[in-house]
């Protein structure tokens, strides 16, 4: 889908999707960089879902450090851009309830502190494991 709603720019060689089946591990993203002009590193929750916490963030942490170091060896990239979502900021608030005011500075610590707290971890815990996720990725960016 994402391919062919690009397929203009693809085509003339101005947009490229690049896979790497491994992102973890130091190196993994130094040959698809290689040359690029720019990066959008889009993170898709696949590596892992799990409602254990040290399950998932360190993994998705090391993807964008892994990531970001390649950026910053290749000479080519210019602009790096990661994507994130609204999660890492706040919880959703049901209507009617107070306004909430989100900042450059907003941290979801909600999702935080129910995805730190003592197991058990339970699937329940899955939607804040993936919110705080974001949030430590945001912060390490």
């Amino acid at each position: 889908m994402a391919t062919s709603a690009f397929s203009p720019q693809a085509s003339t060689g101005f947009f490229e999707f690049v896979h790497t089946p491994s992102i973890t591990t130091t190196g993994d993203f130094d040959e698809a960089i290689k040359g690029a002009s720019a990066v959008i590193y889009v993170y898709v929750a696949s590596i892992n879902i799990d409602a254990n916490p040290y399950n998932v963030i360190p993994l998705n942490n090391a993807a964008i450090l892994n990531d970001l170091r390649a950026a910053v060896k290749d000479h080519s990239v210019k602009p790096f851009t990661h994507t994130s979502s609204v999660g890492e900021a706040f919880m959703p608030v049901a209507p009617g309830s107070e306004s909430l005011h989100i900042s450059p500075s907003s941290w979801n610590e909600e999702a935080l502190a129910e995805t730190w707290a003592l197991p058990p971890y339970e699937p329940s815990r899955l939607l804040s494991v993936y919110k705080a996720e974001k949030v430590k990725a945001e912060k390490t960016v």
